[in-house]
Order: C-alpha cells, then structure tokens, then sequence
C-alpha cells in the first residue's frame, strides 16, 4: 500500500470515528432526555415545567440545596411549613423538626435526582428558590394520590412531619395539601 492509499484510509477512518462520534452525541442526548434528566413539560401541568436537580443535601424538613447544573442552590419547599431543626436560636429547634430533617433525610439521598416545579415566585426573601419537589415526575401533577406520594411536600404533609400553609402567590397545590392533610 502506498502513501496516498494510507492517507486516504486514515481519513476515511477518521470520517467513519466522527460520525460515530457525533451518532453517540445525538443517542446519548435523546436518552438524556427521555429520562428526564432534562426539562420537560407534561401535557396536563398546566405549562409548568419541571427542572431535574441533583440533591446535595438536607437541610431540614422543608429546605434541600440541589446542584442543577449551574452550581448549588437553596431550596424552599412551597406551601408547607416543617417545624424548625436547625435554627440559629437553639430555642426555636423542636424534637418534631429534628423528625420532620430525619424523615427527608431517610427518602431524600445526596445525588439523587429530583424534579423542581415552580409556582409564580421565583426566590424567597432570603434568595432561596421556591419549588414543589417531585420525586419522580408525575403522569398528571393534579392528581391529589399522586402528589400525597411523588412530591415531597405532600408526603411531607401526607406523613405529618410538616404542614400545609399559604405563601402567597405560590398557592397552585394548596387546595391539594389541604385535602391531604385532612384526611
């Protein structure tokens, strides 16, 4: 084989490696995607999306830092309130909010993904964002048995460990946790 034969066939083979490179690439996203790893916008959400997040820890019973790709962020769960664990006044701090930070800690793992939906604010007074927290992603996010054991705030409120309260405007599953947390 001479000199321009072997170049030819190195660069076909390198052809034939960037075209595989660039099938993986566009396989690998649709995965990514289909898994729900990206964002996505069911249907019946009512135009709300949901953004994965990877949780980096517990905080308390309604409070998570996530990494969502740009870094980690403080999270407050919307339309509940869990009694204080970790407050800077130690008076503040109860047994019931050292259970309720227990209880998130035993379903809620560092890594795992979880599915942030936004009501009408974005951030808290104190910059936290504020999100309903799927633990997997819902086939209708209206559904009251679907809220009570996919999205952490209704099984928080389900559970006891935390209870249901109006932030206003944030008020889209209020009517749901109230449900919830009369039955």
């Amino acid at each position: 084989m001479n000199n321009r034969q072997k170049r030819k066939q190195r660069k076909n083979r390198a052809r034939a490696i960037a075209f595989i490179a660039v099938l993986v690439l566009v396989i690998g996203v649709s995965a990514f995607m289909a898994s729900g790893l990206g964002s996505c916008s069911p249907d019946n959400a009512g135009n709300q999306e949901f953004e994965a997040a990877r949780v980096v820890r517990v905080v308390d019973g309604d409070t998570l830092i996530v990494n969502r790709g740009g870094g980690n962020e403080r999270v407050r769960l919307i339309g509940i309130n869990a009694p204080e664990s970790v407050h800077q006044n130690p008076d503040m701090n109860t047994p019931e909010g050292v259970a309720a930070s227990d209880f998130v800690k035993s379903i809620v793992k560092p890594g795992q993904v979880v599915y942030m939906q936004k009501d009408l604010s974005d951030r808290d007074q104190y910059n936290r964002l504020l999100r309903y927290i799927w633990l997997e992603l819902p086939t209708d996010p209206q559904n009251t048995e679907e809220v009570r054991t996919k999205m952490l705030n209704g099984i928080l409120v389900d559970t006891g460990h935390a209870e249901a309260r109006v932030y206003k405007p944030d008020t889209a599953y209020n009517q749901i946790f109230d449900s919830i947390a009369a039955q």
